[in-house]
C-alpha cells in the first residue's frame, strides 16, 4: 500500500552513503507511480504559534526517543560563515549545515511520515505511495478523490506544527502508466512532469518493447546556473597554473557524473560535455 524511503537519521540509523539513498528513492518511484501525483514544498511559516512549537518540540522528542544531545545544541548556535563574516543564528538551523539535515529528517519522520502511514491504511481508499528524501517528497495515489482529500488534510497537518506548504512546490498533477492515455482521450496535451531529486521526472515509454517508464533529465534551470558558475569560476581562474585549473575541473565533472549519470539522462550528461 505505502512505501516510504526517506535518507536521514529518522529511517536510516547507520551511516549510508548518499548515492544508495537517492537510487532507493528512484526505485521506488519507479515501482509505485500511481495515477495522480502531490509533488510537495515546504516551508517554514513566518510567524509559529504556541502550539505549534509545542507540537515541534514533541515531534522531536518522540523521533528521536532521546534529549536533544548538547553537542546538537552547540551546533545550533554556531551561527553562520557568508563573505568571511560570522554571523549569529537567531532562530531555526544553519542553511546547508549538517545538523539542520538531521532535525528535519526527525521532525519530517513524525510531522509526515508517521502520519501517511495512519492515513493510507485507515483513509485511502486505493493505492498510495510516498517517495522522501531530505526535506522533499512526492506522494502518489490511484484515486483522484484520494489525492485530493489527503493534500487539504497535510494542509491542516503541517499547519500545527508552524509550517505550511510552498503554493509554487506542491502540486496535484496526473502522471503514470495511462495518464497519457486518460489526458489523449479528453483532448489534452500530454502529462505533466515533476522536479525531484535533481531530475525532471517524465512519462514516457521504453524503445522496446514500447512499455511504460519514467524518463529522467538534469532541470535543465539547475544545470544552466551551475554551468554559470562553473564559466565564472574559469574566469577567476584564468592566469593560474593550468595544471590546478585542469584538476579543479575534473574534480567538478567527477561529481556531476556520479550524480547524474543515470540511465535515459545521455542528453543532459552531454550538454554538460559540450558546455
Amino acid at each position: 500500500m505505502q512505501e516510504s524511503h526517506r535518507k536521514g537519521v529518522a529511517n536510516h540509523p547507520d551511516s549510508e552513503p548518499c548515492e544508495g539513498g537517492r537510487e532507493a528513492a528512484l526505485e521506488a518511484l519507479d515501482r509505485g507511480t500511481c495515477g495522480l501525483g502531490i509533488e510537495l514544498g515546504k516551508r517554514q511559516s513566518r510567524e509559529p504559534t504556541a502550539s505549534a512549537s509545542t507540537e515541534g518540540n514533541r515531534a522531536v522528542r518522540d523521533s528521536a526517543s532521546v534529549p536533544c544531545p548538547a553537542e546538537s545544541k552547540t551546533r545550533l548556535k554556531a551561527g553562520v560563515m557568508e563573505d568571511g563574516r560570522w554571523f549569529e543564528t537567531e532562530e531555526g538551523t544553519p542553511q546547508g549545515s549538517v545538523i539542520s539535515l538531521s532535525l528535519a529528517n526527525l521532525y519530517l519522520h513524525h510531522v509526515l511520515d508517521l502520519w501517511v502511514k495512519v492515513w493510507g491504511e485507515k483513509v485511502a481508499r486505493g493505492d498510495m505511495i510516498i517517495v522522501g528524501y531530505a526535506d522533499d517528497a512526492v506522494l502518489g495515489f490511484q484515486h483522484r478523490e484520494d489525492a485530493e482529500r489527503f493534500l487539504e488534510q497535510l494542509q491542516e497537518r503541517v499547519r500545527k506544527f508552524g509550517l505550511e506548504l510552498h503554493p509554487e512546490k506542491t502540486r496535484l498533477i496526473e502522471f503514470g502508466r495511462y495518464a497519457a492515455e486518460r489526458r489523449r482521450k479528453r483532448g489534452e496535451g500530454k502529462p505533466e512532469t515533476f522536479n525531484f531529486l535533481g531530475f525532471t521526472h517524465i512519462c514516457g515509454t521504453s524503445h522496446k518493447p514500447g512499455y511504460f517508464t519514467v524518463h529522467r533529465k538534469t532541470i535543465g534551470k539547475r544545470m544552466a546556473a551551475r554551468l554559470k558558475d562553473i564559466h565564472a569560476e574559469l574566469r577567476k581562474r584564468m592566469h593560474e597554473k593550468i595544471r590546478g585549473t585542469l584538476e579543479w575541473l575534473q574534480a567538478v565533472a567527477r561529481g556531476y557524473f556520479l550524480y547524474h549519470a543515470i540511465p535515459g539522462n545521455e542528453a543532459g550528461n552531454g550538454r554538460a560535455i559540450s558546455c
